[in-house]
């Protein structure tokens, strides 16, 4: 029972992690891509 919830409660951090990972790599894309457009002009 002890070792089912440790189990979950590890999903959840992993889900957490890669989600903010996830947002980390969108966010600097967007900002890459709106510096390239701006240097463009």
């Amino acid at each position: 029972m002890v070792s089912k919830v440790c189990k979950e409660k590890e999903n959840v951090k992993t889900a957490c992690h890669s989600w903010q990972v996830n947002t980390l790599a969108m966010t600097r894309k967007v900002v890459e891509t709106h510096l390239q457009t701006t240097k463009d002009n």
